[in-house]
């Protein structure tokens, strides 16, 4: 019924009349109670039916035609703000006849099981293995509505065999959801937050550091008015060997979508101050970011955070571009952060390159993947990552500073990879790894 009042209201907004015509379409009775509707429709040039001369009234209505009929009455509304307000609402519909559809009531299981083969170069005197490192990532979602969810995830990371040790009920688990609150979104988390991984045998030094982006203690409210979003939240970002919590933050974000900008078909325009709070010490972080789309083949991000006032060392800036093709795509991100940017607590927040490591103050970060479809089920993948002092230099003199290549073959349930990672300061300086990994979904 509600969406036979939207169609009427449509109607009223395009000024239907009476539309007689003998033979309107082949397969529309004469006198049918929405002829002169679809007739208006017709002379409007929203709608033509088939090459055939039949309407198919009673046939199903694919996505491309929904796009192509939306746009139209768009073009040729004589009031756009009450078309503007209708499309809205038949969108909030088609949410819900597609929730519906999903059958939201039922509790929703997902997950897949990785099994990782690591070979070092036996030339070399770190230790070659093999090593063997198992992954399990499980999933349970509850959607009560559209709005409403709840989500408990597990992963062992990397407490498998040859990995760490962690504890199971503090960190293999963690839990997120959402409800509506009036206009505001609740979102609520809870978990061990992110992780790093520590080499301990040293047969792939290039996975030392690695981070398992987990979510963490958190809740907040957030708002969203046409192209205004709106959000406020509460985050545990550290807690001390006693669970007692020892590093807070409060975030804020305000962003704002433009849809007709030169150049670009959308950009996003938002800052986030971010206050961090352990005892009596208070830290502000403010992140300013603006994203533009030009094309679906074409996107970039930038990315400008203000740690401390007063000299470059306080200041980080980062960017990314992002093409694509029929085959292929780049990606391309670069970060410079100052020596003082989270000042001397680098658990305030984290900036992860392409091999999932954290980007320490004082350095630039540079990295490209670039990925190449072999055929429906096989793609080729390189990726590069230099990680420079703060003054764009490499060498043993420059602790942290490293290159990492790798070369990924991908098909089906099957990747195999080769990586070299130089990394001056330490000894051995360089190192090899082949890896194998199987992906069971």
């Amino acid at each position: 019924m509600r969406q036979l009042i939207l169609l009427i209201a449509f109607s009223s907004i395009f000024n239907i009349t009476a539309f007689a015509q003998d033979a309107l379409f082949k397969d529309m009775p004469e006198k049918h109670w929405a002829e002169a509707y679809v007739g208006n429709l017709v002379k409007k040039g929203i709608t033509s039916g088939f090459p055939d001369g039949t309407f198919r009234g009673l046939k199903n209505i694919n996505r491309f035609e929904i796009t192509a009929m939306l746009s139209k009455i768009k073009e040729n509304s004589a009031n756009l703000g009450d078309a503007e307000k209708i499309l809205s609402e038949l969108k909030s519909e088609f949410q819900i006849v597609k929730y519906q559809a999903e059958d939201a009531d039922q509790v929703r299981f997902s997950g897949q099981f990785e099994e990782h083969f690591r070979f070092g170069n036996p030339s070399h005197p770190l230790p070659h293995g093999p090593k063997i490192n198992s992954r399990i990532k499980l999933q349970a979602v509850r959607k009560f509505d559209a709005a409403r969810f709840i989500k408990v995830n597990f992963d062992s990371m990397d407490s498998i065999y040859n990995g760490g040790s962690h504890n199971l009920a503090e960190s293999l688990f963690d839990f997120e959801g959402r409800t509506k609150l009036g206009s505001f979104n609740l979102n609520a988390s809870y978990g061990p937050g992110d992780i790093t991984h520590s080499e301990t045998d040293n047969v792939s030094p290039s996975d030392n550091g690695v981070v398992y982006v987990r979510n963490k203690p958190s809740i907040g409210l957030q708002y969203n008015a046409g192209n205004l979003g709106l959000s406020l939240s509460y985050n545990v970002q550290k807690t001390n060997s006693s669970g007692i919590t020892s590093l807070n933050e409060l975030n804020g974000t305000a962003s704002y979508v433009y849809n007709s900008f030169p150049i670009f078909k959308k950009v996003k325009v938002s800052l986030s101050p971010r206050l961090f709070f352990e005892n009596a010490n208070r830290d502000l972080l403010t992140e300013i970011k603006v994203s533009a789309m030009a094309s679906q083949a074409l996107s970039i991000d930038a990315m400008l955070g203000i740690g401390s006032i007063g000299s470059t060392s306080g200041l980080l800036a980062g960017g990314s571009i992002y093409l694509s093709g029929d085959n292929t795509s780049l990606s391309i991100k670069a970060y410079k952060i100052g020596s003082e940017f989270r000042n001397s607590n680098k658990d305030k927040a984290e900036y992860l390159n392409y091999f999932s490591k954290n980007i320490a103050d004082g350095t630039t970060d540079i990295g490209a993947e670039l990925t190449q479809k072999l055929n429906h089920n096989s793609s080729l993948i390189l990726i590069s990552n230099i990680k420079l002092s703060n003054d764009f230099k490499i060498g043993k003199d420059y602790q942290g500073t490293s290159l990492t290549n790798e070369i990924k073959l991908a098909s089906g349930i099957l990747s195999v990879f080769y990586r070299n990672f130089y990394s001056p300061s330490t000894t051995p300086d360089n190192s090899d790894l082949i890896g194998i990994s199987l992906t069971l979904f």
